[in-house]
């Protein structure tokens, strides 16, 4: 299904371009006709409305997405083989160290406070936050977010 969605934009693109080349050639064409006086008015008002219009979309897409970015700051691994674990660390705004048990094997889960522990929820990512997605790991999945001070990892 993907392939004839990408199909489709693909179609659509194309289209677009035909569509506006087409405009070009016979708004060229229309003011050769009406003459040089008349086509630097017409050219003028048509310049003017795109501009008007530009502004307004533009105006529009910065309200929508509330002046950032709609994914800012997201971390993802998606689609791959990875022979260890996986640490996805960001918000760091406080000390928080994380190291090897013991054993040396997994993090020593007693040095993070409990809000900060790595999640083990199946609910799919928001827009922008961390994922890890269609990927294989021989070691653990460590995500932390919103961390309040410096961050220190012994692996």
């Amino acid at each position: 299904m993907m392939d004839g969605v990408k199909a489709l934009k693909h179609i659509v693109g194309w289209a677009g371009v035909v569509v506006f080349s087409l405009a070009v050639i016979g708004m060229g064409l229309y003011l050769s006709d009406v003459g040089l006086d008349r086509a630097d008015k017409l050219g003028s008002s048509i310049g003017a409305i795109v501009s008007l219009v530009g502004l307004g979309v533009s105006i529009y897409a910065v309200i929508r997405v509330g002046g950032r970015s709609p994914q800012s700051g997201g971390q993802s691994v998606t689609g791959s083989t990875i022979g260890d674990g996986i640490l996805q660390v960001r918000g760091v705004r406080r000390s928080v160290r994380v190291g090897r048990s013991a054993n040396g094997s997994g993090p020593t889960q007693s040095l993070l406070p409990a809000a900060l522990r790595p999640s083990s929820s199946n609910a799919g990512p928001e827009p922008g936050e961390q994922s890890v997605t269609g990927t294989q790991t021989s070691g653990a999945v460590q995500q932390f977010d919103d961390i309040g001070g410096d961050l220190d990892i012994d692996r």
